[in-house]
């Protein structure tokens, strides 16, 4: 990929109190990395989608993808024609947790079968 239009990308995502770095490790002729300098867990990908289209992806510091944006090539440089934020998945609650958010509602004293319910809200 070239790597001076992943630059120009790369740009927008840039502030004065963090600044993204060239990865050479994982960067190759189909996608450039950068990293923050702060947590170098945080990604931005730049990879190159078809003829003027270029999208760019960040993660947060878990690696779990938080950003999706797709941008054009025109005369006046880059502009994004898709974005999308995306929620992370919702932690997934087990049986007992459940249990014990449902005691909690309910007003109960302890978990099991057969507990008569108080104060049901």
């Amino acid at each position: 990929m070239n790597r001076e239009i992943a630059e120009k990308i790369k740009c927008r995502y840039d502030t004065d109190a963090e600044k993204y770095c060239f990865n050479e490790n994982y960067s190759n002729d189909e996608r450039t990395v950068y990293t923050k300098t702060s947590n170098p867990d945080e990604w931005l990908t730049i990879t190159k989608r078809d003829k003027g289209h270029y999208m760019a992806t960040r993660t947060d510091g878990t690696g779990i993808i938080t950003n999706r944006e797709i941008y054009k090539s025109s005369e006046k440089g880059f502009e994004c024609i898709h974005e999308e934020k995306l929620a992370p998945k919702r932690k997934k609650v087990s049986v007992r947790e459940r249990l014990e958010i449902n005691k909690i509602r309910c007003g109960q004293k302890r978990i099991g079968r057969n507990v008569e319910v108080e104060n049901v809200k």
